[in-house]
């Protein structure tokens, strides 16, 4: 309202001081006109006069106003645009961002009608999606079934000089994976597949975390969950397409994936962890104060009748 009234009255400020030079120049130029017949000119030219003034100051404040609306929404979208893009990166700790890394294998077929199956390609990823291990692996037994068509390995690729025996691959996937937090999907069988074993307490399953998970209905009533495929789980959490029909599969895509799954949600699931392992250790400490106190009961006894055997 302030700034209203002060802008009507400058608008009549101008408006009289026009008036007044316009009438001393119609007075000194034209002096045989008549007061009525001047009166007319004037009035009509400080009305134009008016109306252009308030035209004016009117786009200027409706500039004005429309320039602060938009800078004000291209903040509100920066902003928001901004915490999308970051949101992710908030997510995880930066002190554990280079204790985590994802892997992927991809296998062959050995045996009779290549049933059982042998790694055959390992790819080890950083948090920055940086790879750290790609390497074939060369089979010692037979193979029956390159699987070319998902797996994307010929046998030229186990039969070349880069080619890494299984035990140079595990000791590498091993000397990288000691401390660190492994991300991937279906884990259990990458490592078996390798002959590993890693702390339970550091692996991060996407098949095996239960939001990630289909509910299903089990017989009896009763509700179990089984685990996704990774395409599905991409598709629907992060929008992406992955593993398209047609296209051998890619271990470092795979790899990433599961790695952005993990960031997804990776506040929730490490409270999780915190949370079983301390029930973990509650437990363990609970059965190792029972253990030693059964010793310490086992022992009292054992002395009690070594002393009355002395006694006989």
């Amino acid at each position: 309202k302030k700034t209203n009234s002060k802008n009507q009255n400058s608008v009549l400020e101008k408006k009289v001081l026009c008036c007044e030079e316009f009438s001393l120049s119609s007075s000194t130029d034209s002096s045989s006109l008549s007061s009525s017949q001047s009166l007319g000119p004037l009035s009509s030219n400080c009305e134009g006069l008016e109306v252009s003034i308030l035209s004016n100051s009117s786009d200027k404040n409706d500039k004005v106003d429309g320039n602060s609306r938009s800078r004000r929404r291209g903040r509100r979208v920066r902003s928001r645009k901004y915490y999308k893009e970051t949101n992710e990166e908030a997510s995880v700790p930066c002190h554990m961002r280079a204790s985590i890394i994802a892997l992927d294998c991809e296998m062959v077929g050995v045996g009779p009608s290549g049933f059982r199956s042998a790694v055959a390609r390992v790819t080890l990823v950083d948090y920055n999606n940086s790879t750290l291990l790609d390497t074939f692996v060369r089979v010692a037994e037979e193979v029956t079934d390159y699987r070319t068509f998902v797996s994307g390995v010929h046998e030229s690729d186990l039969k070349s000089e880069e080619a890494l025996s299984l035990d140079e691959c595990r000791q590498k996937v091993e000397r990288l994976l000691r401390g660190k937090i492994l991300v991937g999907h279906g884990l259990k069988c990458d490592l078996q597949s390798l002959g590993l074993v890693h702390p339970w307490h550091d692996i991060r399953d996407t098949a095996k975390y239960e939001p990630y998970m289909k509910v299903v209905d089990r017989m009896g009533s009763k509700r179990g969950q089984v685990a996704r495929k990774l395409k599905e789980l991409v598709a629907e959490k992060i929008g992406r397409e992955i593993q398209k029909p047609g296209q051998s599969h890619s271990p470092y895509e795979d790899a990433v994936a599961a790695l952005d799954l993990y960031k997804l949600d990776s506040r929730k699931w490490e409270m999780v962890m915190q949370y079983k392992m301390r029930r973990t250790m509650e437990i363990q400490g609970v059965l190792d104060t029972e253990k030693h106190a059964a010793f310490n009961e086992n022992a009292s006894h054992f002395s009690q009748r070594m002393v009355a055997v002395g006694a006989c």
